[in-house]
């Protein structure tokens, strides 16, 4: 039996691997904002090239480091002196090969805190070798790190300027930049750029921290019922920062509520690992079964709450819905002659009084629940009124959404003379179409069927269908006139 240790043959490969890790070379910069992070800097800058300087500078007011630090940085990659800080992201010490992906040379200039002396340390690609000296060209006023990367790649010029990294590190720093422990400005030879957290549209989910054993898991998520939102996406952070983009890359999340795109936020904790790339989770660490089962056990009561306010806020799109076929149609039975017998419920003697228990237009009581509603008191319409009612559809008039009778399954709508209600269908597919579709194509489809029921009423007694079809079709276009 043979012992040993295996050994690293080709270390300048393996470094050079290291440095070509990163899925968005963003990320490589990303890599010098967070060691500024982490050395207390509370101004970070950000220099991209210009006309006559071709080189990236990460500039920050942090502790910074003299020249054994400098060495101990370049003789430990992989031994991150940031390992245990509870306080720091990062803790893997590779991420400053990270310039590799994007530069040829990278050189830190560097003082520390307590000294006056600047130095140096130039680490190139393609080489184990590097050198530390004093600076005095480029010396320090201050305590803290400038970074420069010289011999940029081609890649970099449309991924590198102020508007797309900007629009990254919001999103990418979220957290971070919401604790305001530090300001992220990116500049370039025209204009400069503070960059402010991205902020999520909707209501905040209610529960936002849940215990466990290796520590408490943050939940920053919002729920956002509007229809047209269906781009939501909870990404997964250790330690503010961000390392699954889309929670629902995990196969575990691949489904409701985590996919439905009504979700924006973050879940964070302290102590997941992350992988080498920094953009994902090692699923074999202990911590990981622990995480999961704690997220899962919301999965129930987020998903309520996301039904619960999306029918919320549908009931509130109908209603205006409501109101505007209303209008519309007021005004188109005005105009036309042949629609003037209204058999459905009208306002009393007292002109336009409310029904006893009638909600008030524009409320949400307006709107028709599946149960039986409180009927509205309700006379025959007299000869001399049929003037006073003509072209105007009563405030008692609406419409309901419910799951027809399976023997009336066929049916779009039905008009209820009793209620003064269209009644629709939701289990007809044309209607799972069109309100899948878009609110514009619902709107449409509710024009459509109630030109229908309304024609009916107005024609009961003419029997020849074109007629019906033709005088249908007449008032669908005075209708959507006004709509």
């Amino acid at each position: 039996m043979i012992h040993g240790k295996l050994e690293i043959g080709d270390k300048l490969n393996i470094i050079e691997l290291l440095g070509q890790v990163y899925d968005d070379l963003r990320a490589a910069l990303t890599e010098f904002v967070t060691n500024a992070r982490d050395a207390k800097a509370t101004h970070i800058l950000i220099y991209l090239p210009t006309k006559k300087q071709n080189y990236i500078k990460i500039s920050d007011n942090g502790f910074g480091m003299n020249d054994a630090e400098l060495q101990r940085v370049a003789e430990n990659i992989g031994k991150s002196i940031k390992k245990y800080d509870p306080d720091t992201v990062g803790e893997k010490g590779i991420g400053i090969l990270g310039y590799q992906a994007i530069a040829e040379k990278c050189e830190i200039v560097s003082r520390a805190e307590n000294s006056d002396k600047t130095f140096t340390l130039t680490i190139k690609k393609g080489t184990l070798d590097y050198n530390i000296s004093e600076e005095i060209e480029r010396k320090r006023d201050i305590p803290g790190t400038d970074v420069y990367l010289f011999g940029l790649s081609k890649d970099t010029s449309y991924l590198f300027t102020l508007n797309k990294l900007n629009d990254y590190f919001k999103v990418k720093l979220r957290m971070e930049l919401l604790e305001e422990k530090y300001n992220l400005e990116i500049i370039d030879d025209k204009n400069k750029m503070i960059v402010s957290p991205e902020h999520y549209k909707g209501e905040q989910f209610y529960i936002t921290l849940k215990p466990t054993k290796f520590g408490n898991i943050k939940f920053n998520l919002y729920i956002n019922p509007s229809p047209t939102f269906k781009s939501g996406k909870i990404s997964v952070c250790i330690k503010n920062r961000k390392v699954i983009d889309d929670i629902t890359t995990l196969d575990e999340f691949s489904c409701e509520p985590w996919n439905l795109g009504k979700i924006n936020g973050e879940i964070d904790c302290d102590f997941l690992k992350t992988t080498t790339t920094r953009s994902g989770v090692i699923r074999k660490h202990k911590s990981f079964p622990v995480w999961l089962n704690t997220v899962k056990s919301i999965e129930k009561i987020l998903a309520d709450e996301v039904k619960r306010l999306c029918e919320a806020h549908q009931k509130v799109i109908d209603q205006k819905m409501y109101d505007t076929l209303r209008k519309a149609f007021n005004k188109a039975l005005a105009e036309l002659p042949d629609f003037v017998k209204l058999s459905m419920p009208i306002a009393s003697s007292e002109g336009d009084k409310e029904f006893p228990g009638e909600p008030k237009q524009g409320s949400a009581r307006d709107i028709v629940s599946s149960s039986r509603p409180k009927e509205p008191i309700i006379r025959p319409q007299k000869d001399d009124e049929i003037t006073k009612t003509r072209g105007k559809l009563s405030r008692g008039f609406n419409w309901e959404q419910l799951a027809f009778e399976e023997e009336e399954r066929h049916r779009m709508s039905r008009y209820r003379e009793s209620l003064g209600k269209i009644e629709v269908n939701i289990l007809h597919p044309e209607y799972i179409k069109e309100v899948n579709a878009s609110q514009e194509r619902k709107l449409a489809y509710f024009r459509k069927l109630t030109a229908k029921e309304v024609t009916k009423i107005n024609l009961s007694g003419v029997k020849d269908p074109d007629i019906l079809l033709e005088k249908m079709i007449e008032l669908d276009i005075h209708v959507k006139r006004y709509m």
